[in-house]
C-alpha cells in the first residue's frame, strides 16, 4: 500500500504560489544632499558643487517572516518522498522565542501511508526590519575637495533571527532542536569610517 498524490492542500504551498510569498514586503530609501559653510548659497560651476555636497542617507527594509516548510523526520508514505506533520490544534502558537519560535506541541505524526495535513505557511519565521545609514561631508582644499563619510548598517542593532534550525533541522517535526533557532541571518550594527580625495 503506498499514497501516490500529493494532496491539493499541500500543493497550494508549494513552488511558486501563494504559500512561498511573503505577506508584507516593504522597502524604502531616502537621500538628502546639503551644502553649508561660508558661501555655501553661492555656488557658480559644477565643479564648486562636488566640493561643498554634503549627504545623509538610509535605507529600510521590512519584509514579514518566510513560511517555513515543515516536514517530519521518518516520512512513512511509502514512496521515498518526505512528509508533512499533522497539526493538532485549532490555531498554533507563536511564543516566538529563540528557544520555542512555534508551539511544537502542535504537531504529530501522521498515520502511516496518510499525508500530514500542515500547509508550508501555517508557521512563519521571524521578521526581518533592518535600517543602514551613511553620512559624508567634504572640504573644500582650493580646487580639490577631502570627503569623509561613516557608513552604519544595522543602525538600530536589532537581532534578525535566522529560521528556525541549522540546514532546516528547526524544521523538521522529531529532531530534537525542532522549533528552536540557532543563528542570525544579518550581522550586529557595524559602523566603517572612509576618507576619499577628490580631484
Amino acid at each position: 500500500m503506498w499514497a501516490d498524490s500529493v494532496p491539493t492542500r499541500c500543493e497550494a504551498g508549494v513552488g511558486t504560489t501563494a504559500g512561498h510569498t511573503l505577506t508584507v514586503a516593504v522597502n524604502g530609501g531616502a537621500n538628502q544632499v546639503i551644502t553649508f559653510g561660508t558661501g555655501a548659497g553661492e555656488v557658480s560651476t559644477y565643479a564648486e558643487l562636488q566640493t561643498k555636497l554634503n549627504s545623509i542617507s538610509g535605507i529600510t527594509a521590512y519584509h514579514s517572516g518566510d513560511p517555513l516548510d515543515i516536514r517530519v523526520s521518518n516520512s512513512q508514505l511509502n514512496t521515498g518522498t518526505g512528509n508533512w506533520p499533522n497539526v493538532t490544534c485549532s490555531s498554533i502558537g507563536m511564543p516566538r522565542t529563540i528557544d520555542k519560535w512555534f508551539d511544537t506541541s502542535c504537531f504529530a505524526d501522521p498515520a502511516q501511508y496518510q499525508f500530514g495535513n500542515y500547509r508550508i505557511g501555517d508557521v512563519r519565521g521571524p521578521t526581518v526590519f533592518n535600517t543602514d545609514f551613511s553620512a559624508a561631508k567634504r572640504t573644500a582644499i582650493g580646487p580639490k575637495s577631502l570627503e569623509v563619510r561613516i557608513d552604519i548598517f544595522n543602525l538600530f542593532n536589532r537581532a534578525h533571527f535566522a529560521n528556525p534550525g541549522v540546514s532546516n533541522t528547526g524544521a523538521t517535526f522529531g529532531t530534537s532542536s525542532f522549533g528552536t533557532i540557532s543563528a542570525t541571518r544579518l550581522t550586529p550594527r557595524v559602523a566603517q569610517l572612509g576618507v576619499r580625495f577628490l580631484f
